[in-house]
């Protein structure tokens, strides 16, 4: 069955449609995918082992351990790191997902140490003034950032001049998503990036006619605080959350404004706004917010996307079929398919085609990202700037497990990522506690993994996700009577919680790997 083409014309009529008739608009656009050849050599550790594999084969490694058919010498519940730029120097960061992205036209990159990488025009590489540029628009006597993984100054980026640009056939492409808030990794011993989703967006509200005409400073926003802003004082308008990462993802669901999101994307639904967010997967966006979506734009490739809607039932617990269409596309994957057979995907309506932005959005839009993204990560940057980076290292780990937010776990993880060792990391936090006053020890502050606990404000613990989410009316802590005093038997509407008994622990397995990930970036200072 042939899917319908949609023109960006079309879509806007619609999300037009549905600001005119006095109800919000929330869509997610995700991708996208592929950029390098299949040969691409990628450095990554494994159980404390480092290797090199190509991207083709890494790909098909993960494909296979997804449905189950690995034959135990790549599983996923072992984490993969591979090396990454934070901004400063070049370090182990963990792998998120490998993706193929069919065959297309690529270009070699050929450097004049003799490093070469073959790319699309679109995939984005650092120059030596810290700005990424798309391979079309980079040319001979460039200079690119590179790794010196063998070098005694590893870590540190070294610059590389290109000497040749050619142009290839068709190929094979592959990408890789490492975890926030890095969007970079190293192939190749070349710094690269990935792009996509956000020229989409761009150029989507660039064209809407609503009562609140786009404006790009004014409607891109980076953070949960600015969403939530915008979501209390805009009418008619648009909000382009441009890294959602930022805003909605299900690791911070247990943040009360995470919970505070999600009411205010319910209370404001008659503010006739339109919602939109840039996110590298939206299979892990809280469950929550995915129900509140009502279009799921994936760009599969440059120039090309899918529209997707939720399926029309009342009685399917998951509207956008999430598993069954994971196992239809890793089929097509396994197999490489140059054709994928898009109209198989239960939730896809159409397909829609877009250009690329002008010289002039670009350059806007690079410009408005540089200053509010710089915002949202920079206390770490400045803090490496200002201070000694072995000293931002243990000073941001004793505040964080001072805080009960260290596992024994964590702590290992820590150690690996940046090649220490474990026990030396703790002689150097007994140290600093002594040197601080505190008779504590290490010991006393970090925590097995299975006796974390969450609690609500009211010091209830929370057993799950469900029962963690209420939809009690949002009263502002202001509006609230000071002189009010609390009640001996709180009860909150629409939330199950128990309260903690004296002579029986509950315990509640709420942290998963990915919040102790998202933990350990907050100490390695990757603050997103």
């Amino acid at each position: 069955m042939a899917l319908m083409v949609w023109t960006m014309k079309d879509l806007r009529e619609v999300i037009e449609g549905c600001v005119k008739n006095k109800y919000d608009c929330i869509i997610f656009v995700e991708g996208n995918r592929g950029c390098l050849m299949g040969d691409t050599v990628i450095r990554y550790n494994r159980g404390h082992n480092a290797r090199k594999i190509t991207i083709g084969k890494l790909f098909k490694s993960y494909e296979k351990a997804k449905l189950g058919k690995s034959k135990g010498n790549f599983d996923l519940s072992t984490p993969t790191y591979i090396r990454a730029y934070n901004g400063k120097d070049i370090r182990l960061h963990k792998l998120k997902d490998v993706f193929y992205s069919g065959k297309q036209q690529v270009y070699k990159l050929i450097l004049e140490d003799g490093k070469t990488i073959s790319a699309t025009s679109n995939h984005k590489f650092i120059t030596s003034d810290d700005k990424w540029k798309q391979l079309k628009d980079l040319k001979k006597g460039d200079v690119l950032l590179c790794d010196t993984p063998k070098s005694i100054k590893n870590g540190i980026p070294k610059q590389v001049k290109i000497i040749k640009i050619i142009k290839e056939g068709i190929e094979d492409t592959y990408d890789i998503e490492c975890e926030e808030p890095h969007h970079n990794f190293v192939a190749n011993d070349i710094i690269v990036h990935n792009c996509g989703k956000s020229t989409f967006t761009y150029k989507l509200v660039s064209g809407l006619n609503i009562p609140m005409p786009f404006r790009p400073k004014r409607d891109i926003v980076f953070t949960r605080e600015d969403v939530l802003k915008h979501l209390a004082t805009k009418r008619g308008g648009c909000i382009f959350a441009d890294e959602m990462i930022n805003v909605s993802y299900n690791r911070d669901f247990y943040q009360e404004e995470q919970k505070t999101l999600l009411k205010a994307l319910n209370m404001y639904r008659d503010s006739c706004n339109l919602f939109i967010g840039c996110i590298p997967k939206f299979v892990e966006l809280d469950n929550q917010i995915k129900r509140l979506c009502k279009i799921r734009i994936t760009v599969v490739r440059r120039g090309l996307a899918l529209i997707q809607t939720q399926m029309p039932s009342i009685y399917i617990a998951d509207g956008w079929d999430i598993r069954n269409n994971q196992k239809i596309e890793s089929k097509w994957t396994l197999r490489k398919s140059n054709k994928p057979k898009y109209a198989q995907l239960t939730t896809v309506r159409g397909i829609v085609k877009f250009s690329d932005l002008s010289s002039h959005q670009r350059e806007e839009y690079e410009a408005i990202k540089e200053e509010k993204r710089g915002r949202v990560f920079g206390d770490y940057q400045d803090v490496t700037l200002l201070g000694s980076p072995e000293k931002v290292f243990y000073q941001n780990l004793l505040e964080q497990m001072i805080a009960g937010k260290v596992t024994n776990d964590m702590l290992n993880t820590i150690a690996t990522i940046n090649g220490r060792d474990i026990e030396k990391i703790r002689n150097k936090l007994n140290n600093m506690l002594k040197e601080k006053g505190d008779k504590n020890r290490v010991r006393d502050y970090v925590m097995s993994k299975d006796k974390k606990e969450k609690k609500d404000k009211l010091g209830f613990i929370i057993k799950s996700s469900e029962q963690a989410f209420s939809m009690p009316e949002l009263v502002p802590p202001t509006m609230q009577d000071k002189d009010e005093k609390p009640m001996q038997e709180p009860v909150v509407r629409g939330a199950v919680v128990e309260e903690k008994k004296e002579h029986k622990k509950i315990i509640s397995p709420l942290l998963n790997n990915e919040d102790e990930e998202a933990m350990t970036q907050d100490i390695l200072g990757f603050k997103g």
